[in-house]
């Protein structure tokens, strides 16, 4: 049986937020995440507006161009501050982290 150091144990429970590399891995998703939805909804709003007889959704070009645009304008949103997605995602995502880490620490209790 070994035996851990009390100055080896971290200052508090919660191992998730203690690792800089961990955290910002989580936020990272956390926005991706927001961006993505981001960019599903655009495109989906966009659908639902009527087409112009000859306009660029006739090609297939058009529509790949169409889909690029949503995704960096959901992007770009994402990055100057979101729609307040990614911080609770993020939030959830150091909270399950946190309960895995003690679940497999704990001996599986």
């Amino acid at each position: 049986m070994s035996v851990i150091a009390p100055v080896n144990l971290p200052a508090t429970g919660n191992l998730a937020t203690n690792v800089p590399g961990k955290t910002a891995r989580l936020t990272s998703a956390a926005e991706e995440f927001e961006s993505v939805l981001l960019g599903q909804w655009l495109k989906d709003a966009e659908s639902t507006f009527g087409s112009v007889s000859g306009s660029e959704e006739e090609d297939s070009g058009g529509e790949q161009m169409k889909e690029f645009t949503m995704q960096h304008l959901a992007s770009e949103i994402t990055y100057r501050g979101g729609i307040g997605i990614a911080p609770i995602v993020e939030k959830a995502l150091m909270k399950q982290e946190a309960s895995n880490v003690t679940f497999r620490e704990g001996g599986g209790r």
